[in-house]
């Protein structure tokens, strides 16, 4: 059952008066040693995690299920269920399987890493929605090079989209890709839409985001990458169409806030999007033309079409690995790791409303200031926002969630 989680608030700034989030774990342990923390299914309760075990990789799906159906319920953790193994992945701690939870007739999808190649980024995306199937590639490239960084969503009409970096430009000297397919009728074993290149140069390694609103419009959010090594975080949106492919046309990139940073390299810290009805929230972590890191958020009340005003989220030294999710309440929840002195880090959260106003943060772990942390990945669901992360001291998972 749940135990409360000790909530340290670290301090309130001029304008913070909105509702401090309330913290409660999960109990116990995770009924797996798994690293680092994948997904979290949208509606699904349940995370999608990476293990080692006599030498092999194995993914493994865990529920956080429901204690009771009463005013009250409660999250506890619940069954593991392995949805397939190999000693030929690739596996790290940013570059992390996605999970897309069922919708009505239509199943779940998951993806994972294998290696094509003898280089140390030589590898493809799979996809599958069983754990009795060996899974598809998701992208026609059959060559070497870095494929990955996977996000899914789900239109209300259950058709299954896939966004990924692809690195098939990369063989001629050209640039990471950007690109996109749709499955129509919601499962993977099915028919793929084509693929489509939405921006031919983006950053080679941070994460994308994509979120469909409750109309179906698709916001896809990624780090950019200009000729001039500028890498601010940029935004493509859908329309449903005949003339597109798979029914679908896409924008052109644009750039909601530009920062101004210009890195000859990739920070490994991508954006982070949430959708409620035609309400998109964006996070971001950037240190801009000054070189100070921040982290902010912003609002789009049109469905990702434009964004209000930025509001910074971070208590002054962010490490990023960010994410964002919102609450029953319509207040945004947005995570991310702050740094502390001495090789330390905290993962901390704070609500924002749609107007702007910042709760105080409050602390959900304390942490290494390492790749080790993993990544923090929220989920929706009737309780409130569910925070996963990897307990590093423990070597398995932990949970809470956000109200």
């Amino acid at each position: 059952m749940f135990s409360l989680c000790v909530v340290v608030a670290t301090g309130c700034a001029p304008g913070e008066r909105g509702a401090i989030p309330v913290v409660t774990e999960v109990t116990g342990p995770a009924p797996c040693g798994c690293f680092p923390v994948a997904r979290a299914a949208a509606s699904g309760a349940f995370v999608l995690a990476t293990r080692v075990q006599g030498g092999r990789y194995a993914l493994v799906r865990v529920a956080l299920e429901r204690s009771d159906d009463g005013p009250d319920t409660a999250l506890v953790w619940g069954s593991v269920q392995v949805l397939g193994e190999g000693d030929d992945w690739f596996v790290n701690w940013a570059d992390v399987p996605a999970l897309a939870p069922s919708l009505g007739p239509h199943p779940g999808a998951f993806t994972w890493l294998q290696r094509s190649a003898e280089g140390t980024y030589d590898y493809h995306v799979r996809i599958a929605d069983s754990a009795s199937e060996v899974g598809r590639r998701l992208h026609d490239d059959e060559g070497a090079g870095e494929h990955g960084f996977v996000s899914l969503a789900r239109t209300p009409d259950g058709a299954l989209h896939a966004l990924w970096l692809d690195g098939r430009g990369m063989r001629d000297g050209s640039a990471m890709g950007l690109r996109v397919r749709t499955f129509r009728d919601g499962d993977t074993r099915g028919e793929a839409g084509p693929e489509v290149l939405l921006d031919e140069r983006v950053c080679e390694c941070c994460p994308t985001a994509l979120v469909a609103t409750a109309s179906g419009t698709l916001v896809a959010a990624y780090r950019d990458r200009g000729a001039d090594e500028l890498r601010d975080i940029a935004i493509v949106r859908s329309a449903p169409s005949a003339a597109g492919p798979a029914g679908i046309i896409w924008s052109a990139p644009s750039v909601p806030h530009g920062d101004g940073w210009r890195l000859p390299g990739c920070p490994v810290n991508g954006p982070a999007l949430a959708a409620r009805d035609e309400v998109v929230a964006l996070a971001w972590f950037s240190q801009g033309a000054e070189d100070r890191p921040t982290v902010h958020v912003a609002f789009s009340r049109d469905a990702g079409a434009t964004f209000g005003d930025r509001v910074r989220v971070d208590d002054g030294a962010p490490l990023g690995q960010l994410d964002v999710g919102f609450a029953p309440s319509g207040r945004a929840l947005v995570t991310w790791l702050e740094a502390l002195p001495g090789g330390a880090a905290e993962w901390r959260a704070r609500s924002v409303d749609l107007d702007g106003t910042r709760s105080p943060a409050v602390t959900l772990d304390g942490v290494a200031a390492s790749r080790s942390a993993g990544r923090l990945r929220l989920c929706a669901a009737r309780e409130g926002v569910i925070a996963v992360w990897t307990d590093v001291d423990a070597g398995t998972l932990a949970a809470a969630v956000l109200r």
